[in-house]
C-alpha cells in the first residue's frame, strides 16, 4: 500500500505542475505500460509507440484522476485503451509491404544453421514469436506475469478480474505455448 500512497503525492504534486515527479510516475510504471501495451499489441515497436502516446495523454488528464492512489490502475486502463486503438487503426490500414520485409521473410524461411552461441537467442525469438501469437486476453496475463513479475493479486486487481480467473486463464496460455513451442525444448519431467 506504500506504493499506492508515493503514487497518491506524485499525482498530486504533477497536479501542482511538478515536471519532476511525473518523470518519476514515468519511471515507476514505464514496464507495467510496456508490458500492457506489448500484451495487447504482440510488437515492441508498436507497443513503445503507444506507451508513449499513452504517457502523453496521462500529462494531460492526470487533472482528471479524482483518486490519485488509484494510479496504477487508471494508467493501466489507458494504456490498455491506447494499445486496442492502436491495433484498430492498424486492421484498418493495410501494411504495405517494402522489399525489405520481403527480403526477412525470406531470410527466415532459409533458416540457415544457428551457430551454438546464437542458439539460445534464436530460442528466446521463437519464445516471443509464440506469446505475440497467442490471443490478446491470454497474451496480457503472460506478459503481467512473466515479463513484468507481477502476483496473481496484482494481475487480477489490475484486470479487474477474481485471482482464479487469472489462475486459470494463465494456465491455459501456457498449455498453448507448450503446443506452439513443442519440439523446441526438452520436456521437464514432473
Amino acid at each position: 500500500m506504500a506504493e499506492r500512497a508515493e503514487d497518491a503525492e506524485l499525482v498530486a504534486a504533477c497536479q501542482r505542475g511538478d515536471r519532476a515527479a511525473f518523470a518519476r510516475l514515468v519511471e515507476r510504471h514505464l514496464r507495467l505500460a510496456g508490458a500492457a501495451a506489448y500484451a495487447v499489441l504482440g510488437s515492441y515497436e508498436e507497443a513503445a509507440d503507444a506507451v508513449q502516446e499513452a504517457f502523453l495523454k496521462v500529462q494531460h488528464r492526470l487533472g482528471e484522476l479524482r483518486e490519485p492512489q488509484r494510479f496504477r490502475s487508471w494508467l493501466y486502463g489507458l494504456v490498455r485503451t491506447t494499445a486496442l486503438d492502436r491495433r484498430r487503426r492498424q486492421r484498418r490500414e493495410p501494411a504495405a509491404a517494402t522489399p525489405e520485409s520481403a527480403a526477412l521473410e525470406r531470410i527466415a524461411d532459409e533458416r540457415p544453421a544457428v551457430p551454438e552461441h546464437l542458439a539460445h537467442a534464436e530460442l528466446r525469438a521463437q519464445v516471443r514469436r509464440a506469446v505475440a501469437q497467442l490471443p490478446a486476453s491470454y497474451r496480457e496475463v503472460v506478459v503481467l506475469k512473466y515479463l513484468d513479475e507481477r502476483s496473481y493479486e496484482e494481475i487480477a486487481a489490475l484486470l479487474g478480474e477474481s485471482i482464479s480467473a487469472i489462475e486459470s486463464r494463465l494456465h491455459r496460455a501456457r498449455a498453448l505455448l507448450r503446443r506452439q513451442l513443442r519440439g523446441l525444448v526438452p520436456e521437464r519431467e514432473e
